[in-house]
């Protein structure tokens, strides 16, 4: 039982839902190279307290499989909203 109804109801913004314009390839698999092109949209407010080095798409799942970014992106690699 939730106290406050809008604490418990899921309530998807188009704002906030990541876009995925592009994956390669479409299945993925454990150890795979996978490219993908994604916008974040808004989410990268919601996402505080990480360390100096991890980067805040750092549980990005597609298929229910976790996307290492490790040996694509430096520390010194920018995004933004």
């Amino acid at each position: 039982m939730c106290r406050s109804e809008s604490k418990c109801k899921v309530t998807y913004q188009k704002d906030y839902t990541p876009s995925i314009y592009f994956i390669s390839p479409r299945v993925t698999y454990y150890e795979s190279l996978t490219e993908v092109w994604f916008n974040p949209k808004n989410t990268m407010t919601l996402i505080e307290d990480l360390d100096g080095d991890e980067l805040p798409f750092i549980n990005a799942k597609i298929g229910g499989n976790l996307i290492d970014f490790e040996d694509r992106v430096e520390s010194d690699t920018i995004f933004s909203n």
